[in-house]
């Protein structure tokens, strides 16, 4: 309905189950956050991984209190260079690297002597 009123409004909507996901893509969502991917993959790995739910708590703490989770393009002091070399880059700005998306790929943690191309982006935190 929105998108419908303003076709320019940021809409960015929660689903519950992946049936939800095809109607919000057609009424014109711009981001989706599927809570219950979020929660099951949450539950899966407090199984495998006692202790992991207080860090990611912690994660969105810090998240609520001004830091940002964004996603920033390649530039010219990062493209061609290694994620350890763009984590070293980053870290003098005050900026945490901990994942790239490549095209569809997102890696989280990924193997430091990666290398970092044009089209990719850099999943950050920073403040």
């Amino acid at each position: 309905a929105i998108k419908g009123l303003n076709p320019a409004a940021l809409c960015i909507v929660e689903i519950l189950t992946n049936e939800q996901l095809n109607n919000a893509k057609r009424a014109g969502a711009d981001e989706i956050i599927k809570t219950n991917e979020l929660t099951s993959a949450i539950i899966l790995d407090s199984i495998h991984s006692t202790g992991m739910v207080n860090p990611l708590t912690d994660l969105l703490s810090e998240l609520r209190e001004g830091k940002q989770l964004e996603y920033l393009e390649a530039c010219g002091e990062t493209i061609g260079k290694s994620i350890r070399q763009a984590t070293l880059y980053y870290l003098g700005k005050e900026v945490i690297l901990i994942g790239i998306k490549k095209g569809e790929d997102i890696y989280v943690h990924p193997n430091p002597n990666q290398t970092i191309e044009k089209d990719d982006l850099l999943l950050v935190i920073s403040n």
